[in-house]
């Protein structure tokens, strides 16, 4: 009998193995898109002219611009940093969700839904979110792991 039949709700390891990897791959696109963002100012324009054109607008505005567009790079690098390494992961993969949302509400058009809003890159992303955030991602190779381990056994 084989571990997975005695304890149902264990994972497989070749699972655990698939969110490892994930999170690691989700980790570095979000690093990356933060370090890209350091170096792409036309970004705040292209949103403005979305769906939610107004409220980006007001967030683009000569009083916001400056906060958001160094904060928001940042965000992305650290989000990246902690998913990759495995700290804070469900946090990191929390936040990560709101800002992938918060990034793309403002590309859907809602007057016409296309198959390219429904199906793209973001909703990728969002979905591997879900998974690291539930599939209990922060247990596997990570330094969630490892500190739970070592702060547990301090006692």
């Amino acid at each position: 009998m084989n571990a997975s039949a005695k304890h149902p709700h264990k994972i497989s390891r070749p699972m655990r193995l698939v969110i490892f990897f994930l999170r690691v791959a989700v980790g570095l696109d979000f690093f990356y898109l933060g370090f890209g963002v350091l170096f792409n100012h036309a970004l705040g324009d292209d949103l403005t002219k979305r769906s939610f054109g107004d409220l980006y607008g007001w967030l683009n505005s000569p009083v916001n611009a400056g906060w958001i567009h160094s904060v928001a790079p940042w965000a992305f690098i650290i989000i990246g940093i902690c998913l990759t390494i495995g700290f804070a992961t469900r946090l990191a993969a929390l936040l990560g969700i709101t800002v992938v949302a918060a990034s793309f509400l403002p590309t859907v058009n809602f007057t016409k839904l296309s198959a390219s809003q429904a199906v793209n890159d973001q909703i990728i992303v969002l979905l591997s979110l879900l998974v690291i955030f539930f599939g209990k991602a922060d247990r596997y190779f990570s330094l969630d792991r490892f500190f739970h381990f070592s702060f547990r056994h301090k006692r």
